[in-house]
């Protein structure tokens, strides 16, 4: 365990400054207090004193000790707090009929999806999805911001202003799977751009989930350390290159050359992934 320079310090000048001290009481005749000679005074003090600056420093030693475990159990059960995304690409029909999922899945909504529910040519349509859960110790994550970045392209234009599918939860608990719609009416292929997922566990960190589809990668990162917690170069707790990477399942990279059929009724254009990005 090293001590810190003002440890140090404190312990350099009291330990210099107690022989001066000593020396000074010494011209003091009898010290005003019992009459001894000036050898018994000096091995009195001397002992006294080497006892006090012993038990000092023993002090010192042990409470940096003691600081730096607690510090450290603290650090490790922030770390072992912590949760990380999974993301999956879904395609799926609407309402997700005739699916299995985890009891506890939930669509997550937005006005892209309700255009698509309210189209009665919908029904039977299937559609993309992102499916996003969370791995780890803990049962929850808190203040969780999704926001997800498309292009879309239709009659084989690409439409370089993106749109973007955002939303909230409060709290996403870890045997819950969630489904983003992200069908766009306009479009009949969707190309992520980048997605991003901002969220706290429950130990007071803050964490982004980000899936960058142009750089494929999959990073983790650690966005707003606690003041009380060491300060470190690099906050990426966990990166991922997919440069090269073919998924069987999730697939991620590889699209399906043609879109899965929507509807039997063509008037209706739902989009679906892309193939490849633009």
């Amino acid at each position: 365990m090293k001590l810190d320079k003002k440890t140090k310090c404190l312990i350099v000048v009291f330990s210099f400054l107690t022989p001066v001290v000593i020396n000074i009481l010494m011209a003091i005749p009898s010290f005003g207090l019992a009459v001894l000679d000036n050898a018994r005074w000096l091995g009195f003090f001397g002992n006294y004193s080497g006892g006090i600056i012993g038990g000092f420093v023993a002090y010192l030693i042990a409470s940096g000790q003691i600081k730096a475990q607690i510090d450290e159990n603290k650090q490790s059960e922030i770390e072992s707090n912590r949760s990380y995304i999974i993301l999956e690409e879904f395609i799926a029909p609407v309402n997700l009929e005739n699916i299995k999922t985890h009891p506890n899945s939930k669509i997550l909504s937005n006005p892209f999806y309700e255009e698509v529910k309210k189209d009665p040519l919908s029904k039977g349509a299937s559609i993309p999805f992102y499916k996003i859960h969370h791995s780890g110790q803990p049962d929850i994550i808190l203040d969780c911001h999704i926001k997800m970045i498309f292009i879309g392209e239709a009659n084989g234009q690409i439409d370089n202003d993106p749109y973007f599918v955002e939303s909230h939860l409060s709290v996403f608990e870890k045997n819950t799977e969630i489904f983003i719609p992200i069908a766009n009416k306009k479009y009949k292929f969707t190309y992520p751009k980048k997605i991003g997922l901002t969220y706290q566990t429950i130990k007071g960190e803050t964490i982004k989930y980000t899936y960058n589809v142009e750089e494929m990668t999959e990073t983790h990162t650690l966005i707003n350390e606690s003041e009380k917690q060491p300060k470190k170069n690099n906050n990426v707790l966990y990166h991922v290159d997919l440069e090269g990477v073919e998924w069987i399942y999730p697939v991620k990279f590889k699209k399906p050359t043609e879109p899965l059929t929507h509807n039997t009724n063509n008037n209706l254009s739902i989009s679906m992934f892309g193939s490849k990005l633009p």
